[in-house]
């Protein structure tokens, strides 16, 4: 990073100024460019699933971290690694809890996985060490996204299942080409962040179709967690607009005065005769969405006691990554064998204390970068990529909660999100000699 210049000291040393300058003026080899691109229009794309649940996303993403380490390797850049000491914690909590729990199989695959997507997020955050680099990643997702939605709505529509990726066994849920309707229901929640926070496409008309697209792939997802997620990233940009127009003051008061009317909506509308009422309609994606909260919510938390119940099991160490479902069937108390849909505790029943402690010090590295993102002033090309920040924030803090009922570790969409935080974290803010000159 560029060192801060010293007010007052009536010189300014042209080895800073030219470093400014060199940063805000270079660029990324086209073909860089073009493949760390690729990688993000095709996040969607996760099946057709290939040998070690590789997807076709994984071979551009694969493309992409080749051809970054080409370029990093000829020109000799200095590589930043965010996030290095979470990682480290994951992947050893990994490593000993595959070979504690004696299953060393499934678990290495995912602990192979960890570190494909550690050099995913190397390649994108040294990649937008360039604002029109950054511009260009960024700006690619939020038009690749609405587009892919467009698609699917289409789809849906047309009854084109093998695109909009309604199956019988989902029922009338659309997945569209990613691993499941719930996965599908976050990219598309983040995705209209991504929209938001850059304001692009710059025409109005066409950032409300895309917000209309994005939502209404969220809806024929029929997931709940996706809804709740759009739900609280909203809240969340709404504040940080009444704090931007009324202060702090505005801000609290909008955020009270948000609680106190969604409690008593709840109290008025009641959610049970909803839920009984969507049961009973002859809507299928009400029944598949609203209708099953709370076999999805009493599911999930018969998942979470049976889980944390192999604790014991797995000691200090963890049982390994991957090895839940499996663990699970062993045991006859088990009446649910699936995996646990929570980050958090999963870290800890397969990884053990050492991974536990790397989601841990994950979530603060990204508590601290958001923090000091949303606070500084952005360098010139970085803040015209993201005029709202704010929405950028939102998505986060939606996908932190999402890690509470999915496991959302291996989205290959929230990686991208965590690089491009800790790109404009490291290369973003303006120059402290040009903020004192100011």
């Amino acid at each position: 990073m560029i060192s801060a210049l010293r007010v007052g000291s009536g010189s300014e040393p042209a080895a800073e100024l030219l470093a400014a300058r060199h940063q805000r003026t270079a660029s990324v080899p086209r073909v860089v460019l073009l493949s760390a691109q690729a990688a993000v229009i095709l996040l969607p794309m996760i099946r057709p699933t290939g040998p070690g649940n590789s997807s076709p996303v994984d071979l551009a993403i694969a493309a992409a971290i080749a051809t970054f380490l080409l370029w990093a390797g000829w020109s000799g850049i200095k590589l930043r690694a965010p996030y290095w000491g979470a990682w480290s914690l994951l992947i050893a909590g990994g490593v000993v809890g595959a070979l504690a729990g004696g299953r060393p199989g499934p678990a290495l695959l995912d602990v192979a996985q960890d570190l494909v997507l550690m050099l995913w997020v190397l390649a994108l955050v040294n990649i937008c060490r360039y604002p029109d680099a950054f511009r260009v990643v960024i700006r690619t997702w939020a038009v690749a996204a609405p587009v892919w939605a467009g698609v699917l709505v289409v789809a849906y529509f047309g009854h084109i299942d093998a695109v909009s990726g309604v199956t019988a066994r989902l029922g009338v849920r659309a997945g569209m080409l990613f691993a499941d309707p719930n996965m599908a229901a976050n990219y598309w929640s983040m995705s209209a962040m991504v929209v938001a926070a850059t304001k692009y496409p710059a025409r109005r008309s066409l950032r409300v179709l895309a917000y209309i697209a994005l939502a209404l792939s969220i809806v024929f997802s029929g997931s709940n967690g996706g809804a709740f997620y759009l739900a609280l990233a909203t809240f969340i940009v709404i504040i940080g607009w009444g704090y931007r127009r009324f202060g702090m003051q505005g801000a609290i008061g909008l955020a009270c005065a948000g609680i106190l009317m969604g409690g008593a909506a709840l109290n008025l509308v009641q959610p049970q005769k909803i839920q009984a009422w969507a049961v009973a309609s002859n809507v299928p994606l009400l029944r598949d969405s609203f209708g099953r909260a709370d076999q999805s919510l009493g599911q999930r938390t018969q998942l979470v006691n049976e889980t944390l119940a192999l604790l014991d099991q797995g000691g200090l160490w963890g049982l390994g990554p991957n090895t839940t479902i499996d663990n699970l069937r062993g045991r006859q108390q088990a009446n649910f064998v699936h995996e646990a849909h929570d980050d958090y505790i999963e870290a800890l029943v397969e990884r053990g204390v050492i991974g536990f402690a790397g989601i841990f010090l994950l979530v603060g590295s990204v508590v601290v970068r958001a923090r000091a993102v949303s606070a500084r002033e952005l360098a010139p090309g970085y803040s015209e990529a993201l005029p709202n920040r704010v929405p950028l924030i939102a998505a986060l803090l939606g996908f932190a909660a999402s890690a509470t009922f999915y496991q959302v570790l291996h989205f290959r969409h929230g990686w991208a999100l965590l690089g491009l935080l800790a790109a404009l974290h490291l290369w973003g803010y303006r120059p402290a000699g040009e903020v004192a000159r100011r």
